[in-house]
């Protein structure tokens, strides 16, 4: 039987193919965007052309959580559209990238969104945290951690205190979050209380994002077992007992095994004047007394005071100073950037070596540094001529044994005030005093992975490309792209032109 003669036929043989051809394409349309999809889910996709990256998971958390090998859910307690337009700003869209590239990263790391609103049984699994919106739950096996979303987003003041500059802290939150709850252990470290103890905001930060255990001692009913890694003082307002004292000097000593370390904060409050003589005095003489024993002074002089404006914040009692450390400043990503000490009393060194403890200063004010003195009755402007120098605001004090060539040592370390923990410059990118002391702090307690990330700017547009991004997308977009497809366009119709 013969074929029908369209069958046959020139237009039909074409028109087959072109059918064919457009089957074949639609087809692989259809099983690249499956595919596409796929991998969307499984790895970052989008291109971040912000000037700062602050759309991009930082290289230091990448690398830590490829390395997890323990299952972690976070949990963002709101819908993702809701969470991620929460405020104009933009500053929770941020937040939200940072926070799904986690799980593109790492297959242990699982992201979700749970809108309370619609699913309000779900708080009752966590009853001992009181979970609002737009809480994250971060958690493991071993522990969980609640970050509120306010902790994304820091304020501080620009450098000539006018307006308020904003950064995204989301990444470092995230990050430290995800350390605390994969932790197999944490740092013991008790903050000792009952004796009017200042409380610091920014050592709290240091130490929570870090993945110190804090536990509150008394030491009028506590003793400090071995357990304990760091013990801090932070600017006592009332003295020590020699009891308690002997508790201190007893977990330095380890049962002469050392390996332990004390943080004392001072503060210029410490100090009292007699309103008839102008005599100065320390109001905790016992804890003075103990300090001294490690070569350490807490100075009664007077007040840092900045007579180089250009290297003051805002006031004079606000400086920039230098790490002389050269251990730890070499460690830093940036060591160029400025140190800040708030309201600073001097730390002087009563020795360098003595039996088997050696002292060294942490960091050092400028040689522009005065002090102002505590007392009335001094020629304030005479004193402050006479006192221009150089003082130290942070030492280290180490008592050291040794097994054959190996050294172990028991550390205090004292800053002279709470101002260099300030929250201000603990929370500030652009000052070095929070990876300083996190380096400082975990190398002498043994604190091994310490996360810290700067925070990254908001002050630029949201999505202002730096200019070789732009001309690179400008580029690729705008003329290779068009060329590519004229040229395609233009080689088929000659091909087709020549049958």
């Amino acid at each position: 039987m013969n074929k029908p003669n369209f069958l046959t036929s020139r237009r039909f043989k074409h028109g087959a193919l072109a059918t064919v051809i457009t089957i074949v394409v639609v087809a692989a349309v259809v099983l690249v965007n499956v595919i596409v999809g796929l991998l969307l889910g499984l790895f970052p996709s989008s291109v971040d052309l912000t000037d700062n990256n602050r759309f991009q998971l930082g290289e230091e958390s990448i690398q830590y959580v490829q390395g997890l090998d323990e299952d972690i859910t976070i949990t963002v307690c709101m819908n993702e559209n809701e969470f991620a337009t929460t405020d104009s700003s933009g500053y929770y869209y941020q937040a939200n990238e940072i926070i799904k590239q986690y799980a593109q990263y790492s297959g242990h790391i699982t992201v979700r969104y749970v809108d309370l609103m619609e699913d309000p049984g779900f708080s009752a699994n966590y009853a001992d945290y009181s979970l609002s919106e737009a809480d994250i739950i971060v958690e493991s096996a071993q522990r969980i951690r609640v970050v509120d979303p306010s902790e994304l987003v820091v304020a501080e003041y620009n450098d000539d205190y006018t307006s308020y500059e904003y950064f995204s802290d989301a990444e470092q939150v995230m990050t430290s979050a995800i350390s605390y709850v994969a932790a197999n252990e944490l740092t013991n470290c008790a903050v000792i209380t009952g004796h009017s103890e200042t409380e610091s905001a920014g050592l709290t930060t240091i130490l929570d994002d870090n993945n110190y255990q804090m536990t509150s001692v008394d030491l009028a009913s506590t003793d400090l077992d071995s357990s304990y890694d760091l013990v801090v003082i932070c600017a006592p307002m009332v003295d020590y007992t020699d009891a308690e004292l002997e508790k201190i000097d007893a977990f330095l000593t380890n049962g002469g095994e050392f390996g332990k370390t004390l943080l004392y904060v001072a503060n210029f409050q410490q100090v009292s004047v007699d309103e008839t003589t102008g005599a100065v005095s320390s109001i905790t003489p016992n804890l003075d007394a103990y300090l001294a024993e490690w070569g350490i002074e807490v100075s009664l002089d007077g007040m840092m005071y900045e007579t180089d404006n250009t290297n003051a914040y805002n006031n004079n009692y606000v400086m920039g100073m230098n790490i002389v450390d050269e251990e730890h400043t070499a460690e830093l990503r940036d060591a160029t950037l400025p140190f800040i000490g708030m309201y600073a009393r001097p730390v002087n060194l009563l020795f360098e070596s003595q039996d088997n403890i050696t002292t060294s200063v942490l960091v050092e004010s400028t040689s522009t540094t005065t002090l102002v003195p505590y007392s009335e009755a001094e020629d304030a402007a005479a004193y402050l001529e006479s006192h221009i120098g150089t003082y130290n605001a942070a030492v280290l004090s180490q008592k050291t044994r040794y097994e054959g060539l190996t050294p172990y040592s028991s550390n205090v370390i004292v800053l002279g005030s709470d101002g260099l923990l300030a929250e201000t410059a603990i929370s500030d990118a652009r000052y070095n005093n929070n990876e300083y002391m996190v380096n400082l702090i975990n190398d002498l307690t043994g604190q091994e992975g310490g996360i810290n990330i700067s925070a990254v700017s908001f002050t630029s547009e949201t999505f202002n490309a730096s200019n070789a991004a732009a001309i690179t997308t400008l580029i690729v977009f705008m003329i290779v792209i068009p060329l590519a497809a004229l040229g395609g366009g233009f080689t088929f119709w000659l091909m087709r032109r020549r049958k």
